[in-house]
């Protein structure tokens, strides 16, 4: 494993030997269908994967060297449509992390923004049921990023999901794919956290 690029505390780029096979799998998953439950709408799907497979990907991803401090792996696919934007949000309740690996970026084009706290201040904070921390009707053109990212395919990255962050697919022609690895828990376990602890394994 390698860090190809820190852009802490909002991402940070990994090269890895196991991410061709992790995304042929994560390929051969959505190809089949092969989920424990579908949600979203027509525009963008959440896609959460059978626990088996789950655990295959952990052991091959760099997650598995958080094990002995976290818990409750799960992964899932997001799959955006061409010409979508997803509004500011954090994800889960108590989701600090996530090491995601982009499976189909499309054209290649789709933006990540990160924003400071301040954005939240403007809007209602929807759970959609506890499921996550979404600001009601975000206006992007109001706000400033305080990072942005393009990813492309085959990237691997360790996403900080416990800021507020956006996706703007609107210029892409494609549908966009992301297979997401995670840990529920601890929920004191943090983005810093698990870098830190990835960095100890990584030839830098």
């Amino acid at each position: 494993m390698k860090i190809i690029l820190d852009r802490s505390p909002y991402y940070c780029l990994i090269e890895d030997k196991n991410t061709e096979q992790i995304i042929q799998i994560a390929q051969e998953i959505l190809a089949e269908q092969r989920f424990e439950f579908i949600r979203g709408t027509e525009d963008f799907q959440h896609s959460r994967l059978l626990h088996h497979d789950c655990q295959k990907l952990i052991s091959l991803s760099n997650l598995r060297f958080l094990s002995d401090k976290c818990s409750r792996p799960y992964a899932s696919i997001f799959s955006t449509k061409a010409g979508y934007y997803y509004r500011a949000h954090k994800d889960g309740q108590t989701i600090r992390y996530a090491m995601n690996y982009i499976i189909d970026a499309g054209d290649g084009v789709c933006e990540t923004h990160w924003y400071s706290d301040e954005v939240a201040t403007h809007y209602e904070i929807n759970s959609l049921g506890g499921t996550s921390r979404e600001l009601e009707q975000f206006d992007s053109h109001n706000h400033t990023a305080v990072e942005s990212a393009v990813f492309q395919n085959n990237s691997v990255m360790l996403i900080n999901t416990d800021i507020y962050h956006d996706f703007d697919n609107r210029n892409n022609t494609q549908a966009r794919h992301v297979l997401t690895l995670r840990y529920g828990l601890p929920s004191d376990f943090y983005f810093e956290h698990a870098l830190l602890k990835l960095k100890k394994h990584a030839c830098l």
